[in-house]
């Protein structure tokens, strides 16, 4: 099972691209955001209730739980309900771990930003400095940041579409797309690491600040974070560390 926020249009590899890599055949279980009725409670027990009960349904065995940058988070939590249900503690491999921070909500705040090319240059720069604003404030109010700054990216957004002609449902169906992002990050800043997530393994890109999270094994590498899932050598890495405990 892998847990990320998804997106086809982002730059970064995601899971699709690592599954494509493994070296031997494995069947990968991708998360889906859950609806406005779950996403609304801001509660990353929501979040990992949702899934699990999904995955259950199905009938799976599931052997690993894999999470990238604020999804390693919600794939502890995962690993920890899978360790009650099915009586042993899956293999956990995280990448780029850790909980939502002011630089990493910073850094996609400013792409997503960015990334509105009819607004001008200096319009967008006025944004990403709102933004940035904004988020000095961190952590001490992170779901009242992450409020004022998708209201920020809906106003720009709506501006920007408005210019190149885009119609409004349109428009509104990718504003909820950031909407449900900046859930995601509320949810996953709601859930605190417990020490037996110290047994995950890590694989890091070269950009990783080298802050200590929550796991004790950390394979650190000389891979950019845009390539880090769509590398063969991070694919072996996972295949070698996606056993089971008890079974290495």
């Amino acid at each position: 099972m892998a847990v990320d926020f998804d997106l086809t249009s982002r730059g970064e590899a995601g899971f699709r691209d690592l599954a494509m890599l493994l070296p031997e055949p494995v069947t990968v279980w991708l998360t889906a955001q859950p609806p406005a009725s779950v996403a609304d409670t801001a509660s990353g027990a929501a979040y990992t209730a949702w899934w699990w009960n999904r995955l259950a349904a199905s009938g799976a065995q599931i052997d690993a739980v894999l999470g990238y940058c604020a999804g390693s988070v919600f794939a502890c939590a995962l690993a920890d309900e899978v360790a009650r249900r099915q009586g042993r503690r899956p293999a956990t491999v995280v990448f780029n771990p850790g909980r939502p921070t002011r630089d990493s909500v910073f850094r996609d705040m400013r792409t997503t930003l960015t990334s509105l090319s009819s607004l001008s240059a200096a319009e967008r720069n006025d944004l990403i400095g709102t933004a940035s604003a904004l988020l000095e404030e961190w952590p001490r109010d992170i779901p009242g940041i992450l409020d004022r700054l998708l209201a920020l990216y809906r106003d720009a957004a709506s501006d920007a579409f408005g210019r190149v002609g885009i119609a409004p449902d349109v428009g509104a169906e990718l504003i909820d797309v950031f909407a449900s992002y900046t859930a995601y990050l509320r949810a996953a800043s709601s859930i605190a690491p417990h020490p037996r997530w110290s047994s995950a393994t890590a694989v890091i890109s070269m950009e990783d600040d080298g802050e200590p999270g929550f796991t004790a094994q950390r394979i650190p590498t000389a891979i950019g974070r845009r390539d880090l899932l769509r590398t063969p050598q991070v694919a072996r890495l996972v295949m070698n560390a996606m056993q089971p405990e008890g079974r290495r």
